[in-house]
């Protein structure tokens, strides 16, 4: 059994509801199951962050704001990852992000921190993930914690490495088993300025992942969705959700091949107050953010495939994490 989890970061339930309003082929249309997910850390806070609810995801477990996979003692929370990995499935990151940031990170490394990027790298370098693709160049370059360039580690470790998708296209075959494609120095640029897309990062990473008999977890990343909303970027937003949801559209589109592959769609936390107001152009309402800041609103979760029906209600953010988990074992 094989997952593809796509994780809109700051994306909540008024950023897909404009989706579906503006988009005839919105993904959000397709999926059989739905429900809603609340985003609250561990401690006091009611408001997510990305560190806490991708730590929440990865692992099972609340934690406080900005801890990446560990709990309040420093310990190790096994991540979704680690156990597909134990189970002999391939895995995989792809983000907009630079893959050290604390979405990918949270999946990947265990850290007290998600400012400690370095460290994350350093970790990432001695990982099993076969396949991490997006930004984050300058923490493997030279990395001030191992003292190295961990891009050299890595290709002796068997990567196949990339830095631009030209050199991509040119040179990838169907023969690779590990690649790391580094694409910016830290996050990838604005959706509407990239020439290498989510959608073509996620086929790209699919098709190295489905060589492994013993499937697969993949974990997909939207992360300037949130970007777009600290900065109350209307215009922004759209076109980053575009971006994601032509990704999750082709794996909708690849899904109809095969029997054993779950698709999950979810947000990690809302970003920027979104509002949808009526309007008088052809869509009929027009977005406004309220906030730079992320806020308490639940986040939607979708899912298609074998234990879709998991996903259905109100979840904690956690329990999404130990499905997950469960699935991973499959």
């Amino acid at each position: 059994m094989s997952v593809i989890l796509f994780i809109g970061d700051g994306m909540g339930v008024p950023h897909l509801t404009w989706d579906y309003y503006a988009n005839e082929n919105s993904p959000f249309r397709k999926f059989p199951v739905a429900g809603l997910v609340a985003t609250d850390p561990a401690g006091k806070s009611k408001v997510g962050e990305s560190a806490a609810s991708a730590t929440a995801l990865a692992t099972g477990h609340k934690v406080e704001k900005g801890m990446i996979s560990v709990d309040d003692n420093g310990e190790r929370l096994k991540t979704v990852l680690e156990v597909a990995n134990e189970h002999a499935k391939a895995t995989g990151i792809v983000t907009t992000t630079s893959i050290t940031h604390a979405t990918p990170a949270a999946f990947v490394s265990h850290v007290l921190n998600r400012g400690m990027e370095y460290e994350i790298a350093a970790q990432i370098c001695s990982s099993n993930v076969d396949v991490l693709m997006g930004g984050g160049l300058r923490f493997f370059e030279k990395n001030i914690v191992l003292d190295t360039n961990l891009i050299s580690i890595m290709i002796n470790r068997g990567y196949f490495f990339v830095s631009s998708y030209v050199q991509l296209e040119k040179t990838f075959t169907d023969t690779i088993s590990k690649l790391l494609g580094l694409f910016a120095y830290e996050g990838l640029k604005r959706a509407e300025l990239r020439t290498l897309t989510l959608k073509e990062m996620t086929r790209i990473a699919v098709e190295v992942l489905d060589n492994n008999p013993k499937g697969f977890f993949l974990m997909v990343e939207g992360g300037q969705i949130d970007w777009r909303g600290h900065e109350k970027d209307e215009y922004g937003f759209k076109v980053e959700m575009k971006d994601f949801t032509d990704a999750i559209n082709w794996a909708l589109d690849y899904q109809r091949k095969r029997n054993d592959l779950l698709i999950v769609v979810v947000g990690d936390h809302e970003t920027g107050g979104l509002v949808l107001k009526e309007d008088s152009d052809e869509i009929g309402i027009k977005p406004i953010f309220t906030t730079n800041q992320h806020t308490a609103s639940f986040v939607a979760i979708f899912a298609k495939g074998p234990w879709e029906e998991k996903f259905c209600g109100l979840h904690e953010i956690a329990d999404i994490g130990k499905i997950l988990i469960d699935v991973a074992k499959r």
